[in-house]
């Protein structure tokens, strides 16, 4: 696992830690994002890559194989403002989310 709030994957390490990965192995990219007042509290899921940052104005590349959003809070004119202000609790319980679903699914134990 790549990403953890003691070693975020963040806008200054991305490209590291892609490089880091073999080329062999598969990537489910996971990323917060802004969404419209209905889709707040929700998971979007693609097979594809996502693009982080991409609500901030940010040029980082598409990472994954496969793909999930949470979209933590309403996009509006002030992106960046409006995740600095976003629900620290409402971000955490969408990662256990995540992953309690990613568990049942390679059927590990949590």
């Amino acid at each position: 696992m790549i990403g953890t709030l003691p070693e975020p994957c963040d806008a200054f390490n991305l490209q590291a830690r892609l490089n880091g990965i073999p080329a062999d192995k598969v990537i489910v990219a996971i990323d917060a994002c802004l969404g419209q007042a209905s889709s707040v509290g929700y998971f979007f899921t693609s097979e594809g890559p996502l693009t982080p940052a991409q609500s901030v104005g940010g040029k980082l590349p598409s990472v994954g194989d496969y793909s999930v959003a949470a979209v933590v809070n309403v996009q509006g004119p002030k992106p960046y403002w409006t995740l600095q202000v976003t629900s620290l609790y409402q971000v955490m319980g969408m990662a256990e989310e995540i992953a309690r679903q990613a568990a049942l699914a390679f059927n590990l134990r949590t």
